[in-house]
């Protein structure tokens, strides 16, 4: 199976003032380089057959964005992608398809790719905000390792998506 994860878009900054950080939605601007994000995974032709993202306002948009850009139904939720990566990584033990794609936050999306595939807690990988990695996953579900496919910032999605 593979796997890919997609951090969220551009979302209004921290400490807005009336936005509760868990509140937080995408920006107009996110929004737009989130679909032009999108439509550049669609580009890359990674197979992706579902979605299910953090409930976070941010992620969920991210996710709907991403969606529509695929030809997919609506993502579905799940609370552990706005958790501990070690809850991320038995979500990840749970998934079922040929590609599914999980939407969330940093660090946790950085720290569970580093856990994929150098199995340690190190944080060798960032997300900028759009951006996606794609991990081929081997082994049973339960101690899941994987070979690094991809790694995309949002700048060389969003160009393929032009």
């Amino acid at each position: 199976m593979n796997l890919v994860l997609f951090r969220h878009g551009v979302a209004v900054e921290r400490g807005t003032k009336g936005i509760a950080d868990d509140d937080r939605p995408l920006t107009e601007e996110g929004r737009r380089r989130t679909r032009e994000a999108a439509r550049g995974a669609r580009r890359l032709g990674l197979g992706i057959d579902r979605i299910v993202t953090s409930p976070l306002p941010r992620a969920k948009e991210t996710a709907a964005i991403l969606a529509r850009a695929l030809g997919l139904k609506a993502p579905g939720e799940d609370a552990r992608l706005a958790s501990e990566p070690e809850d991320i990584l038995a979500l990840v033990g749970e998934l079922k398809g040929t590609c599914p794609a999980l939407v969330g936050h940093e660090p946790t999306l950085g720290q569970v790719l580093s856990r994929l595939v150098f199995g340690g807690d190190g944080g060798a990988f960032r997300f900028k905000k759009a951006g996606l990695a794609h991990v081929e996953l081997h082994g049973p579900a339960s101690g899941r390792r994987g070979t690094l496919l991809l790694f995309a910032g949002p700048s060389v999605l969003r160009r393929l998506g032009r």
